[in-house]
């Protein structure tokens, strides 16, 4: 198992705009080559050249420029379905974005409540709110009695527009990098999803954990008028730094939840589907959505199981002051003063929230991207027409 390529980062849009950009350049000094022996025929059968030569060196140049012209019309068509292939690409990385951050904000929406109480529950120790944060319907309905019920959602369309990006990085990071780190040939294994789950996971987080920062302190911070008293609350904290507070446990806890996730759900869809490459387009959008919401469901919760105390440790540092001097002293102080216990403290909110949220998620990414990830017309004619020019000029030799 080996990473192609000089870095391990996924190919970005940038990069597949230069392969469009690189697939034009090679389409348009085809042409030239074309038209440049084109004019060379012309000029090497003028009148008094074919006068100077014998009948059989006249018919060998006859046969060496077409050859020559065979070549330049192969290689026009070549890089033209090359041409084709990249824009292709291109709307499909764009198509797999959408699709990922629509999957991520339809869920997420959706488990919105859920996620702020589990928060509330995390956090209620250093807010000095244990008493009303004891258990799932006591929060909800503090929530509800002191705040009103749309309150519930409160910071859901911060949480929104991080989700779309990250959620959008991570099922697109997550397919590069399993195409970049595979050999050609090379069967798909558990640590192969596990390394191309970390590292989607270590792209997202560092894109958005911002985001989550500002996402954090309104859910926690009654008297933040809206995001962006929030955002100016943050800086005035410790500057630009203080956006990235808890970016350690962050990649500490997302990426090994994410790989967990990704590998785990990839497995279990390998295991009942079969191996999606081998899959024909209506045998995709055949599959039961329901068995992908079960199969996603599992996922999220094998994941949540083996990395919630992370996520504990990630919420508190996010909160405002200097709780604990650093990811250490977080675990020690927690374990010091609540116990293990501590550790998962809203673990049974977040399983309400990660089963449903785990499953739309994949279910409506798997819905979307089979619908919507199609080879385009253009570059299905394309194909035909170089299998046409092969198929015809594999005739001419054989009459020949």
């Amino acid at each position: 198992m080996v990473l192609r390529g000089a870095g391990i980062a996924p190919p970005s849009l940038k990069e597949a705009e230069i392969q469009v950009k690189k697939a034009q350049e090679v389409l348009d000094r085809a042409k030239r080559d074309l038209q440049e022996a084109q004019e060379n025929v012309v000029l090497e059968l003028k009148d008094d050249v074919i006068q100077q030569l014998s009948k059989d060196e006249l018919i060998t140049l006859v046969v060496k420029l077409r050859d020559r012209i065979e070549t330049m019309e192969e290689t026009e068509v070549e890089a033209e379905v090359l041409n084709e292939k990249a824009r292709m690409e291109l709307q499909n990385t764009l198509k797999q974005l959408a699709c990922g951050g629509a999957a991520g904000a339809i869920a997420r929406t959706t488990v919105a409540p859920i996620d702020r109480v589990k928060i509330l529950m995390q956090t209620s120790h250093l807010l000095g709110a244990e008493e009303k944060n004891r258990s799932i319907f006591q929060s909800f309905r503090n929530i509800i009695k002191e705040e009103g019920v749309m309150k519930l959602w409160r910071g859901n369309l911060t949480n929104c527009v991080r989700v779309i990006p990250h959620t959008a990085t991570q099922f697109v990071a997550y397919d590069k990098y399993k195409s970049l780190i595979l050999s050609d040939g090379e069967k798909m294994t558990v640590p192969t999803r596990l390394l191309s789950g970390a590292l989607s996971g270590m792209t997202a987080a560092s894109v958005t954990h911002p985001m989550d920062v500002i996402r954090i302190r309104l859910q926690t911070q009654k008297e933040l008028r809206g995001v962006v008293d929030a955002i100016k609350s943050v800086h005035a904290e410790n500057g630009m730094r203080t956006f990235y507070k808890g970016y350690v446990p962050a990649m500490l806890s997302l990426s090994p939840f994410i790989a967990i996730n990704f590998a785990t759900m990839d497995t279990l869809k390998t295991w009942y589907f079969g191996e999606e490459k081998s899959l024909s387009k209506k045998e995709l959008q055949k599959r039961n959505p329901f068995a992908i919401l079960g199969l996603g469901a599992v996922a999220g919760i094998v994941a949540q199981t083996c990395c919630y105390p992370l996520d504990t440790v990630r919420r508190r540092m996010q909160l405002k002051g200097n709780n604990y001097s650093g990811t250490i002293n977080a675990f020690s102080t927690i374990l010091k003063d609540e116990g293990a216990l501590g550790f998962y403290k809203g673990m049974s909110a977040n399983a309400l929230k990660v089963v449903p949220n785990n499953a739309i998620r994949f279910a409506a990414f798997d819905m979307l991207k089979t619908f919507m990830m199609t080879e385009s017309k253009g570059y299905q004619e394309m194909k035909k027409r170089e299998t046409a020019w092969h198929r015809r000029h594999s005739m001419k030799k054989n009459v020949q």
